[in-house]
C-alpha cells in the first residue's frame, strides 16, 4: 500500500457475449463506475470547477448590487470565460421555486372543507348549496390558486452554466489529481480537464444505463412492476446482489395544476385549464376550436340554474362538470366533481418504474 495523489479513470464498455466471465466483469465494472469512477470525476473536477465559476459570478453580481447575505438579486448578470476551444457563460439571477404538491394539497383541503361546511350548514359567499350538493365559484378557486402559489413560492439566487465550443466527443481515460483546491482560479488547463471529465462521465453513465437494461432483460424484469432479489458468488469468493423493486411513484403536481388553471395564451384551446374554461364558457353558446389543440365546450341546462358543461378535448376525450349559473356572480362548479377530477389527474400524471440496486460484498482477504 502506498500514498497516492492521483486516480486513473477509464472508459468502460458492456460485454454482451453472455459468458459467466463477461457477466462477472460487467458486475465488477458497474460497481467500480458507480462507487469510484463517477464520484471521483464529480468530487475532484466537475463540481469544484462549476462551483468556482458560480461563486466568482455570484460575487461579481453581489458586488454590483451591494447585496447583503440573505438578499436576492434584482437583475440578471452574466460573466464569460473564453478559451480557444470553448466559452463558458455563467448567469446569476433571482429564481423562484413553487411547491406544487403543497398548492394542490391546499386546494383539496379547501374543497373538502366546503363539503363539510355545507353539511354543517355553514354559509359562505362563494358556495351555493343546491340541495346538499355544494358548488363553488370557479373564479374564486382560481384566485385562491394564485394565493396558494404565492404562499408556497420560495426565492433564491441561482447560477446557470452554458458551455459553447468544440467539446470532446469521447475520452478513453483521465488521470485525476486528488486536489480540489486547484480550481480556485479558472484557466485553460482547468477548462480542458473539466470538458474531458464531462465527456468521460457521459460515457460512464451510458455504461450504467446499458448495464441496467442488460441485467433487467437477462432476469426478465418488467420495467414498471418487476420485483426480484438475486445473489451471485463471484470467482474470488466475493458476492453481488441484484435487487429490483418498485420505485416510489412520482407525481407531476405542476402538470395537474396546469390542467385546472392554465390561462389561454392566444385563444382558448385544449391546453386551457378546466376552471378557466368553466368560468369563461359555462352557460355560453357552444365553443369549438378545430385542428391542433382542438376542443369543444358546451353546456346543457338541467334543473333551474344547474347544468352540465362538457369539455371535449379532441385528442384526450370528454369530461363533464356539474355547474351552477349564479348570474352576475359567475359560474360555480360542483366541489365533489372537482375533487374527482383532481383524483383522475393524479392517476394521469403519476409514473414509476422498477429500480435496480446493486450490492457488492467483498470476499475475505487472503491470509485472514
Amino acid at each position: 500500500m502506498k500514498v497516492t495523489n492521483t486516480r486513473k479513470i477509464i472508459q468502460t464498455q458492456l460485454k454482451t457475449d453472455g459468458t459467466d466471465a463477461s457477466e462477472e466483469l460487467n458486475a465488477r465494472t458497474y460497481n467500480w463506475v458507480k462507487r469510484t469512477a463517477i464520484p471521483t470525476l464529480d468530487e475532484y473536477i466537475i463540481e469544484p470547477f462549476e462551483t468556482s465559476l458560480k461563486e466568482i459570478t455570484m460575487k461579481m453580481a453581489s458586488e454590483k448590487e451591494g447585496l447583503k447575505e440573505g438578499e436576492w438579486l434584482r437583475e440578471r448578470y452574466v460573466k464569460e470565460w473564453t478559451f480557444p476551444f470553448v466559452r463558458f457563460e455563467v448567469a446569476a439571477y433571482r429564481h423562484s421555486s413553487i411547491s406544487h404538491e403543497a398548492v394542490l394539497g391546499q386546494a383539496q383541503r379547501f374543497l373538502e372543507d366546503c363539503i363539510l361546511d355545507n353539511a354543517d350548514n355553514v354559509r359562505r359567499e362563494f358556495i351555493r348549496k343546491n340541495n346538499g350538493d355544494p358548488h363553488v365559484s370557479a373564479g374564486y378557486i382560481l384566485r385562491e390558486f394564485g394565493r396558494w402559489r404565492n404562499e408556497n413560492t420560495k426565492f433564491y439566487n441561482k447560477q446557470d452554466i452554458q458551455t459553447m465550443g468544440n467539446l470532446p466527443s469521447a475520452v478513453s481515460e483521465l488521470v485525476v489529481a486528488l486536489d480540489t483546491n486547484r480550481f480556485k482560479t479558472i484557466h485553460e488547463v482547468h477548462a480542458q480537464d473539466y470538458l474531458r471529465a464531462k465527456a468521460l462521465k457521459g460515457g460512464l453513465n451510458a455504461f450504467v444505463k446499458d448495464f441496467t437494461e442488460h441485467v433487467r432483460a437477462r432476469h426478465g424484469i418488467d420495467v414498471r412492476e418487476g420485483e426480484l432479489e438475486t445473489d451471485y458468488e463471484l470467482s474470488d469468493s466475493s458476492a453481488i446482489r441484484y435487487l429490483f423493486y418498485p420505485k416510489e411513484t412520482s407525481v407531476q403536481y405542476g402538470k395537474m395544476i396546469e390542467a385546472l388553471t392554465q390561462e389561454s395564451k392566444k385563444e382558448i384551446s385544449a391546453s386551457t385549464g378546466d376552471l378557466v374554461l368553466l368560468e369563461d364558457l359555462g352557460f355560453k353558446d357552444a365553443y369549438q376550436k378545430k385542428g391542433r389543440g382542438g376542443i369543444i365546450v358546451s353546456t346543457v341546462r338541467s334543473l333551474g340554474r344547474l347544468g352540465i358543461c362538457t369539455l371535449d378535448r379532441l385528442d384526450k376525450g370528454k369530461l363533464g362538470y356539474s355547474i351552477y349559473d349564479n348570474t352576475h356572480k359567475g359560474v360555480y362548479v360542483q366541489a365533489r366533481g372537482l375533487l374527482d377530477r383532481i383524483s383522475d389527474l393524479r392517476k394521469t400524471y403519476s409514473s414509476g418504474e422498477t429500480q435496480m440496486k446493486v450490492d457488492f460484498f467483498p470476499g475475505a482477504p487472503e491470509g485472514f
